[in-house]
């Protein structure tokens, strides 16, 4: 099973499609999280790529651009409602046993410079 350990910190972006970015310069990982909550991860993505995507003045439109078909997605869940965990939309969760583990939005999370 395919899983990210330990998870991507990501931070709130705006724009209208996605909601948070985070980026893992040791396993190249980009991780996206849209509006909808969905979480996805995209590995082998170049640190010049993240930039880029940091830096664009539309994300939702970089993404479709320069993301989206190019790197391979992996998406994730939000966090089992039954124990916590995230693990991948479809699959069973790895700690209890639930089936139910869906997307959902990410909580607030306070920002620190």
């Amino acid at each position: 099973m395919a899983r990210l350990e330990p998870p991507v910190e990501q931070i709130p972006v705006e724009s209208s499609f996605l909601s948070h970015l985070g980026y893992d310069p040791n396993s190249r990982t980009l991780a996206v999280r849209f509006s909808s909550g969905t979480l996805v991860h995209h590995h082998g993505v170049p640190p010049e790529l993240h930039a880029a995507f940091v830096a664009a003045p539309s994300k939702g439109k970089f993404y479709g651009v320069a993301v989206r078909n190019k790197f391979e997605p992996v998406t994730q869940t939000g966090e089992c409602p039954a124990c916590g965990f995230g693990g991948l939309i479809g699959e069973t969760c790895t700690d209890c046993g639930c089936r139910e583990v869906e997307p959902k939005a990410p909580k607030a999370r306070k920002v620190t410079s």
